[in-house]
């Protein structure tokens, strides 16, 4: 840290990805496939992991800027060979929904939106630093398919589909 400047932290998640662990983070046997309850456990692991790693941020640098991401929701139920135009709200929501935590310095302007996606996160971020007004999110999602799918190699933009309809 270069003294009166603060630093940026970008850390992109990995956890809860298999291999699971306890919410005591120890890893799961392997064996195991009660998979809503591994990915539970290991949710509460991470989040006992982020707490430790935003304390010790905060007692080198409180005005870091933190941002802890996730690339994608659970997956559960996501079928990645059906075309994504076909797709429902829910499966799309359940992909699309990402862990997104934002630890932004007293001097930035705070996010008037809670829904901020990847980009638009870093778009945040970016305001911060050059202390310019926080953009509205634009949360634009793209949807693809695995190799040997016909439309594999094309995105599909499915952001007016993860607009749930009133």
């Amino acid at each position: 840290t270069i003294k009166n400047e603060a630093n940026f932290f970008l850390i992109h998640n990995m956890n809860p990805h298999p291999p699971y662990r306890d919410e005591n983070c120890n890893l799961i046997n392997k064996t195991d496939k009660n998979i809503d309850i591994n990915y539970i456990n290991s949710t509460k692991c991470s989040l006992n992991l982020i707490d430790k790693v935003i304390t010790k941020i905060n007692n080198v640098d409180p005005n870091a800027i933190v941002v802890i991401q996730g690339d994608h929701g659970t997956e559960f139920n996501y079928d990645w060979w059906e075309n994504p135009e076909l797709l429902n709200y829910e499966n799309l929501h359940e992909r699309f929904s990402i862990f997104n935590a934002i630890k932004l310095p007293e001097n930035c302007e705070k996010p008037m939106f809670l829904q901020y996606d990847n980009v638009d996160t870093i778009k945040l971020v970016m305001s911060c630093i050059y202390q310019t007004k926080a953009p509205e999110p634009k949360n634009k999602s793209y949807a693809g398919v695995y190799w040997g799918h016909e439309k594999f190699g094309y995105l599909t933009d499915v952001s007016k589909k993860l607009k749930k309809e009133n």
